[in-house]
Protein backbone atom coordinates (compact mmCIF):
# COMPACT_ATOMS: atom_id res chain seq x y z
CA UNK A 1 0.00 0.00 0.00
CA UNK A 2 1.42 2.84 -1.28
CA UNK A 3 2.11 6.48 1.30
CA UNK A 4 0.04 8.48 -1.11
CA UNK A 5 -3.14 10.36 -0.99
CA UNK A 6 -5.85 9.44 -2.99
CA UNK A 7 -7.62 12.44 -3.33
CA UNK A 8 -4.92 15.58 -3.18
CA UNK A 9 -1.79 13.09 -4.52
CA UNK A 10 0.54 13.85 -1.60
CA UNK A 11 3.28 11.58 -0.93
CA UNK A 12 6.80 10.93 0.67
CA UNK A 13 9.17 13.48 0.29
CA UNK A 14 12.75 13.10 0.86
CA UNK A 15 15.06 15.87 2.99
CA UNK A 16 17.64 16.05 5.55
CA UNK A 17 17.89 16.23 9.13
CA UNK A 18 20.30 18.75 10.27
CA UNK A 19 22.20 18.96 13.05
CA UNK A 20 23.88 21.76 15.30
CA UNK A 21 26.61 21.36 13.62
CA UNK A 22 25.43 21.33 10.29
CA UNK A 23 25.68 17.52 9.84
CA UNK A 24 23.36 16.34 7.31
CA UNK A 25 21.33 12.82 7.51
CA UNK A 26 18.54 11.82 5.10
CA UNK A 27 15.19 11.05 6.48
CA UNK A 28 11.25 11.00 4.92
CA UNK A 29 8.93 13.34 5.12
CA UNK A 30 5.79 11.16 5.46
CA UNK A 31 2.09 12.82 4.58
CA UNK A 32 -0.61 12.60 7.19
CA UNK A 33 -2.34 9.84 6.25
CA UNK A 34 -5.63 8.68 7.73
CA UNK A 35 -7.81 5.80 7.07
CA UNK A 36 -11.30 7.32 6.89
CA UNK A 37 -14.66 6.04 6.04
CA UNK A 38 -16.66 8.94 3.71
CA UNK A 39 -20.61 8.72 3.41
CA UNK A 40 -21.75 8.64 0.15
CA UNK A 41 -25.03 8.80 -1.03
CA UNK A 42 -25.26 6.47 -3.75
CA UNK A 43 -22.77 4.17 -2.51
CA UNK A 44 -22.89 4.42 1.68
CA UNK A 45 -19.84 4.00 3.62
CA UNK A 46 -16.84 4.31 1.69
CA UNK A 47 -13.18 3.31 3.18
CA UNK A 48 -10.65 5.48 1.83
CA UNK A 49 -6.53 6.33 2.87
CA UNK A 50 -6.87 10.18 2.47
CA UNK A 51 -4.62 13.24 4.07
CA UNK A 52 -6.07 15.37 6.22
CA UNK A 53 -5.95 18.23 3.95
CA UNK A 54 -8.06 15.52 1.51
CA UNK A 55 -10.75 15.33 4.15
CA UNK A 56 -10.87 19.21 4.27
CA UNK A 57 -11.24 19.43 0.52
CA UNK A 58 -13.92 16.25 0.41
CA UNK A 59 -16.00 18.48 3.28
CA UNK A 60 -15.51 21.53 1.30
CA UNK A 61 -16.88 20.51 -1.70
CA UNK A 62 -19.72 19.44 -0.42
CA UNK A 63 -19.39 15.37 0.34
CA UNK A 64 -17.08 12.89 -1.63
CA UNK A 65 -20.30 12.41 -4.17
CA UNK A 66 -19.95 16.24 -5.23
CA UNK A 67 -16.01 16.17 -5.32
CA UNK A 68 -16.23 13.23 -7.53
CA UNK A 69 -18.65 15.07 -9.70
CA UNK A 70 -17.07 18.02 -10.16
CA UNK A 71 -13.34 17.29 -10.27
CA UNK A 72 -12.09 16.48 -14.13
CA UNK A 73 -10.66 12.60 -14.45
CA UNK A 74 -7.46 13.99 -15.38
CA UNK A 75 -7.12 15.10 -11.77
CA UNK A 76 -7.69 12.16 -9.89
CA UNK A 77 -5.57 9.64 -9.00
CA UNK A 78 -6.81 6.03 -10.77
CA UNK A 79 -7.95 4.64 -7.35
CA UNK A 80 -10.04 7.62 -6.88
CA UNK A 81 -11.19 7.52 -10.61
CA UNK A 82 -12.32 3.93 -10.57
CA UNK A 83 -15.04 4.95 -7.35
CA UNK A 84 -16.23 7.46 -9.63
CA UNK A 85 -16.97 5.34 -12.17
CA UNK A 86 -19.34 3.23 -8.98
CA UNK A 87 -20.33 6.11 -8.12
CA UNK A 88 -21.75 6.54 -11.69
CA UNK A 89 -22.61 3.55 -12.53
CA UNK A 90 -24.47 3.13 -9.14
CA UNK A 91 -26.63 5.97 -9.97
CA UNK A 92 -27.50 5.10 -13.37
CA UNK A 93 -29.13 1.80 -11.96
CA UNK A 94 -30.75 3.40 -9.25
CA UNK A 95 -32.40 6.36 -11.15
CA UNK A 96 -35.06 3.25 -12.32
CA UNK A 97 -35.74 2.47 -8.45
CA UNK A 98 -36.05 5.30 -6.47
CA UNK A 99 -35.13 4.61 -2.77
CA UNK A 100 -35.15 0.78 -2.84
CA UNK A 101 -31.79 -1.40 -1.74
CA UNK A 102 -31.92 -4.04 -3.83
CA UNK A 103 -32.96 -2.54 -6.70
CA UNK A 104 -30.77 -3.81 -9.12
CA UNK A 105 -30.90 -7.16 -7.95
CA UNK A 106 -34.96 -7.01 -8.78
CA UNK A 107 -34.67 -5.41 -11.74
CA UNK A 108 -32.53 -8.05 -13.38
CA UNK A 109 -34.82 -10.85 -12.02
CA UNK A 110 -37.13 -9.03 -13.96
CA UNK A 111 -35.55 -8.77 -17.36
CA UNK A 112 -34.72 -12.22 -16.61
CA UNK A 113 -37.98 -13.28 -16.23
CA UNK A 114 -39.43 -10.96 -19.69
CA UNK A 115 -36.76 -12.66 -21.74
CA UNK A 116 -38.07 -15.68 -20.66
CA UNK A 117 -41.34 -15.62 -21.54
CA UNK A 118 -40.14 -14.09 -24.70
CA UNK A 119 -40.91 -10.66 -24.71
CA UNK A 120 -38.74 -8.37 -26.28
CA UNK A 121 -37.86 -5.46 -23.81
CA UNK A 122 -38.60 -2.94 -25.88
CA UNK A 123 -39.66 -0.75 -23.70
CA UNK A 124 -43.18 -0.44 -23.99
CA UNK A 125 -46.16 -1.28 -22.28
CA UNK A 126 -48.34 -4.08 -24.29
CA UNK A 127 -51.82 -3.99 -21.75
CA UNK A 128 -54.77 -4.30 -23.84
CA UNK A 129 -57.62 -5.39 -21.69
CA UNK A 130 -55.72 -6.73 -18.57
CA UNK A 131 -56.77 -6.28 -15.01
CA UNK A 132 -55.28 -4.92 -12.23
CA UNK A 133 -53.37 -8.05 -10.74
CA UNK A 134 -51.89 -8.73 -14.10
CA UNK A 135 -50.51 -4.65 -14.60
CA UNK A 136 -48.74 -5.19 -10.96
CA UNK A 137 -47.38 -8.67 -10.97
CA UNK A 138 -46.67 -8.67 -15.08
CA UNK A 139 -48.33 -12.46 -15.80
CA UNK A 140 -51.34 -12.96 -17.11
CA UNK A 141 -54.02 -13.74 -14.94
CA UNK A 142 -55.58 -16.82 -16.67
CA UNK A 143 -58.55 -19.06 -16.06
CA UNK A 144 -57.03 -21.40 -18.92
CA UNK A 145 -53.43 -22.86 -19.13
CA UNK A 146 -53.33 -21.85 -22.93
CA UNK A 147 -54.25 -18.23 -22.04
CA UNK A 148 -51.61 -18.30 -19.28
CA UNK A 149 -48.86 -18.77 -22.10
CA UNK A 150 -48.86 -15.11 -23.25
CA UNK A 151 -46.02 -13.00 -22.84
CA UNK A 152 -46.19 -9.83 -21.36
CA UNK A 153 -43.98 -6.74 -22.22
CA UNK A 154 -42.14 -4.24 -19.77
CA UNK A 155 -39.87 -1.83 -19.65
CA UNK A 156 -37.06 -1.69 -17.15
CA UNK A 157 -38.87 1.83 -15.68
CA UNK A 158 -41.89 0.23 -14.74
CA UNK A 159 -40.07 -2.11 -11.92
CA UNK A 160 -40.01 0.53 -9.11
CA UNK A 161 -43.49 0.86 -9.20
CA UNK A 162 -44.25 -2.85 -9.89
CA UNK A 163 -41.79 -3.77 -6.90
CA UNK A 164 -43.58 -2.59 -4.35
CA UNK A 165 -47.00 -3.95 -6.19
CA UNK A 166 -46.03 -7.16 -6.59
CA UNK A 167 -44.89 -7.73 -3.34
CA UNK A 168 -48.28 -6.76 -2.28
CA UNK A 169 -49.88 -8.42 -4.32
CA UNK A 170 -47.84 -11.45 -4.30
CA UNK A 171 -46.02 -12.02 -1.24
CA UNK A 172 -44.67 -15.39 -2.18
CA UNK A 173 -43.93 -14.11 -5.64
CA UNK A 174 -39.74 -14.43 -5.19
CA UNK A 175 -39.10 -11.07 -5.16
Amino acid sequence: MSRKCVVTGKGVQVGHNVSHSNIKTKRRFLPNLQRTSVLSDVLGSVRLRVTAAGIRTIEHKGGIDAFLRNTPDRKLSPEIRRLKRRVERTQARSRHFVGHPAATRVNSRLRRRWRANGSSHDGEFNLGTRTDAETLTGRPQASSPTEAAGTYNAPATCAPVMLLAIKAAEPNCGL
